[in-house]
């Protein structure tokens, strides 16, 4: 699955520097420097249509512009 993610979100132009999965089908997202709308809140509609809902966001540096990194953490959706 991360292979999917990693590929989608690359089509999409997003900018991500990694995507890992862990326990119970948990998938972190690194975005890097990413704007807040294209990056961090599209990020979340693709993953919505990949099956997973955003569980957790862990920001890891800003800059005071509309750019910022952060961990971005997804579990599968529930049905």
């Amino acid at each position: 699955m991360v292979q999917k993610i990693q590929k989608r979100l690359t089509e999409e132009d997003i900018s991500f520097s990694d995507v890992s999965e862990y326990g119970n089908g948990k998938v972190n997202v690194l975005i890097d420097m990413g704007d807040w709308k294209h990056d961090h809140l599209y990020c979340d509609v693709i993953m919505k249509e990949l099956g997973y809902e955003l569980s957790l966001v862990t920001d890891t540096e800003e800059n005071g512009s509309d750019c910022y990194s952060a961990i971005r953490t997804y579990s599968p959706k529930s049905n």
